[in-house]
């Protein structure tokens, strides 16, 4: 059997020549745009036009490269300023949180001749069982008048703890109270029935001179003030007036309130 064996052609030295011209010319042209031209020093001026075409090539990407680095800065500063701005939300946070402990503080502080003993609020409405509020304990006794802002009475100390007074409300449901209702016409005495969360329900006689806004104090604690009137429903057939009664304040946001022996 016959077998051809491959044949081995040799590369034309023309090929060579061309191939390691190739070769060296790309190595000259890289070491000399890494070396800032400095070969192109050490040339003929035939020889200069060539690595000045690197050079150019090198001068043409460098807005490239200044480009990247400017994003780059301007990407760092704009987290910067980001950080920045959370920071600064944050302090006026902080800022309107103290204004507004502030401003209940200085309401408290005028609303009372006898200002008391200031204590915080350590629960809202829902957290203790309905009509209750839960203070910090500044040894104070069962049955002390606890007062919130613009002077307004809002219950009483039911139960103390070693470091927590339970407030009883005046306006806790099933809760029932004897209160006056004040106008310059009259003092008319009604009693009021606990509904929940600062309101009150009773009635009054029909010929009885009540309006909307009028004060309601409680006799029994000096004549503190528990409310306003807020609504007055009429039928023609009623021999009494239903009227509705307020507390000046929001006791879910109440956040302060102040304590006095009566």
């Amino acid at each position: 059997m016959n077998f051809h064996l491959p044949s081995k052609k040799k590369v034309p030295i023309r090929r060579r020549i061309f191939l390691l011209s190739v070769v060296s010319i790309t190595i000259l042209f890289a070491v000399n745009y890494l070396t800032n031209n400095r070969i192109g020093d050490f040339l003929t001026p035939s020889t200069v036009g060539v690595f000045g075409i690197n050079a150019a090539a090198g001068q043409a990407l460098s807005p490239l490269y200044v480009y990247v680095a400017n994003k780059e800065a301007l990407i760092q500063e704009r987290d910067a300023l980001k950080e920045r701005v959370r920071q600064l939300e944050w302090y006026a946070l902080q800022k309107v949180i103290l204004q507004s402990e502030n401003d209940a503080l200085r309401n408290l502080a005028g609303a009372n001749d006898d200002t008391g003993s200031v204590s915080a609020v350590r629960s809202s409405l829902s957290l203790f069982p309905y009509g209750t509020l839960a203070i910090e304990n500044k040894g104070y006794a069962t049955g002390d008048a606890v007062f919130a802002e613009y002077g307004a009475l809002i219950g009483t100390v039911m139960r103390i703890t070693e470091n927590t007074a339970i407030i009883q409300l005046l306006s806790a449901p099933m809760n029932r109270i004897e209160a006056q209702i004040i106008n310059e016409e009259t003092v008319s005495p009604v009693v009021l029935d606990g509904i929940g969360l600062g309101n009150f329900k009773g009635a009054v006689p029909r010929d009885v001179p009540v309006y909307v806004g009028d004060p309601v104090v409680l006799p029994s604690a000096d004549s503190a003030i528990i409310g306003y009137v807020g609504n007055i429903t009429t039928q023609p057939t009623d021999a009494f007036q239903t009227i509705q009664v307020r507390v000046p304040v929001n006791l879910q946001t109440v956040r302060f309130v102040t304590v006095q022996s009566l």
